[in-house]
């Protein structure tokens, strides 16, 4: 039996609009940038050798210059030819505490989150506060989420589907700027105008139920993330869902409010080792994707499970070794609020542990894009 819900869906989110590619394209620009000058731009500066990066101001109306571009910035990513493409300033300190502070005022955050958040970023009215959103690692709290997880989720879609349609939309259509819709029309323009929108279910019991639009997640001080790879296909092996169609998976992240960016060595997470316990990085990529026989061998041999056989983590130490044995490139991300940025998930990624007293603040989404050109992009948390 097919499951259909009798409420109207909350608004689906999708940088599809009416015309040609070029009206939807000056369309999305002028959404990011305040301007839909996008033709005939200066070429990008080029990436850092040997493996480096697009990084970019939000202001550069160059972001629309892959109009008719088949090699645009999302596909050489997705091959795993750079490992992010990095937007500076998508939205002001002022927007990203907007943001923040509509969360708080709805009565998102738990009572004793709230002293992990910045003085600007609290709360006007202090309220009960949510009892659930915690995730706990080794009987603490490692972090916290509003929103859905189909990781988190995935073994029960009834219950994922159901809270897929969440107090999101509401929230974020009272805010100057909503951070989902950028980072959509973002990746729109970054993948040369293809449809964006958030994935669903197309045949099957669930036909018709929409994932979640995209989650905030809050990382706790002194926890990190040991090298890991993110993949409905690769790693959860989710057979059951349409995402896990896509032959690519990647990651869209909005920093919204920076921690005290003091490196750490993650003493709260057992088995993490820290990367660089001398300076403070949002994230840590490597030109290791799942894909590849070498990487694919090492990551079933070095893999940790929980005792219910879910994926954990790779082992970091034996890691750091193959890093160095195979001599793979890496590419450190560092970001400041209202940056956005884009890398493969499916490829071998770490979250480096920090210390000092505020959260890091995210919306996060995962992406399913194919090569095929003109193929549409899902999008999900």
């Amino acid at each position: 039996m097919k499951h259909t819900w009798v409420e109207p869906a909350p608004t689906h989110f999708t940088s599809k609009m009416d015309g040609s590619k070029e009206q939807r394209l000056s369309t999305l620009t002028r959404h990011i940038i305040g301007s839909s000058e996008y033709a005939s731009p200066p070429q990008l500066p080029a990436c850092a050798e040997p493996w480096g990066s697009i990084d970019m101001p939000a202001s550069d109306v160059r972001m629309g210059r892959w109009i008719a571009c088949s090699d645009t910035p999302i596909a050489q990513l997705s091959r795993g030819d750079i490992p992010a493409v990095v937007i500076r300033n998508v939205l002001s300190r002022e927007e990203c505490t907007s943001v923040l502070t509509a969360l708080g005022n709805e009565d998102l955050y738990p009572r004793d989150f709230v002293p992990y958040l910045s003085m600007e970023n609290r709360p006007t009215v202090l309220k009960e506060g949510r009892e659930s959103g915690w995730v706990d690692l080794a009987g603490q709290h490692e972090r916290f989420d509003i929103g859905t997880s189909l990781g988190n989720l995935g073994s029960n879609p009834g219950k994922f589907f159901g809270e897929a349609r969440t107090m999101l939309t509401k929230v974020l259509a009272a805010v100057p700027k909503n951070p989902i819709t950028t980072l959509y029309d973002a990746l729109s323009i970054l993948s040369g105008g293809r449809t964006v929108s958030t994935a669903e279910e197309r045949s099957g019991e669930w036909a018709g139920c929409q994932y979640g639009v995209g989650i905030f997640r809050s990382h706790l001080p002194n926890f990190g993330y040991s090298p890991h790879i993110d993949s409905v296909r690769y790693r959860e092996k989710r057979t059951g869902y349409d995402v896990y169609k896509h032959s690519t998976q990647l990651g869209g992240i909005v920093l919204l409010q920076a921690p005290d960016q003091i490196p750490s060595t993650g003493s709260n997470t057992p088995g993490y080792i820290s990367p660089d316990t001398r300076r403070y990085h949002d994230a840590i990529l490597y030109q290791a994707p799942c894909t590849n026989p070498a990487v694919a061998s090492f990551i079933e041999r070095e893999t940790d499970y929980r005792p219910n056989g879910a994926y954990l983590q790779i082992r970091a130490k034996n890691f750091r070794e193959f890093a160095i044995q195979e001599q793979l490139n890496s590419c450190k991300i560092s970001l400041q609020p209202g940056d956005m940025y884009f890398f493969k998930a499916d490829s071998i990624h770490e979250i480096p542990a920090f210390g000092g007293d505020k959260a890091r603040m995210n919306l996060a989404t995962f992406i399913g894009f194919d090569e095929e050109h003109d193929k549409p992009i899902s999008v999900w948390s």
